[in-house]
């Protein structure tokens, strides 16, 4: 790597319809293929350029590229089983940051634009959406009584309805 570490670019982008921002390298000797800020989420994901072979389970294809499926077995949901395959592929690292404070840290170290306005309004939007919802009034919380001798009870009573003897409200029968 060169003594100047400033090898990537900042730049506004878009997360799942949210404000976001990316990270994508300048020159070949950048110490990532790329950055990406999840605001949702508050986590920033960094695609190192050092890569390792990994094996992978992935479906068995035919000479035209589909899958093949295993005759006379479906999954849970009834679909058709495919035959699968392992293969060892080259998987770059993965780092993911969290902390606001390391996400900024790191981009002062390694952009040539650590002050995006791209960042802050990320930073912001999640604020916002991790914000813990506030009681909406500015009124203290009623008290909740635990004493229910303390409570002061009414008894009412209602007048009689008209038209019936009783005061029932309820038609009687009468006899012919």
């Amino acid at each position: 790597m060169s003594e100047n570490t400033q090898t990537m670019m900042v730049y506004a982008s878009f997360w799942n319809k949210m404000p976001s921002f990316r990270l994508v390298p300048l020159s070949a000797d950048a110490p990532f293929n790329e950055g990406i800020y999840d605001p949702g989420t508050g986590t920033f994901a960094l695609i190192s350029k050092e890569a390792n072979e990994k094996p992978h389970l992935l479906d068995r294809l035919d000479d035209k590229g589909f899958s093949i499926p295993i005759r006379n077995m479906k999954d849970e949901q009834g679909n058709s089983m495919t035959s699968k395959q392992r293969v060892v592929i080259d998987t770059f690292y993965e780092y993911y940051l969290q902390n606001q404070a390391d996400i900024a840290a790191l981009l002062e170290v390694v952009a040539v634009n650590p002050g995006h306005p791209a960042i802050e309004a990320a930073f912001v939007f999640n604020a916002r959406m991790s914000a813990p919802i506030s009681n909406v009034g500015t009124e203290p919380a009623p008290e909740v009584v635990t004493n229910l001798d303390a409570i002061e009870t009414t008894t009412h009573t209602l007048p009689p309805v008209a038209g019936h003897a009783d005061g029932s409200g309820i038609e009687q029968p009468t006899e012919k």
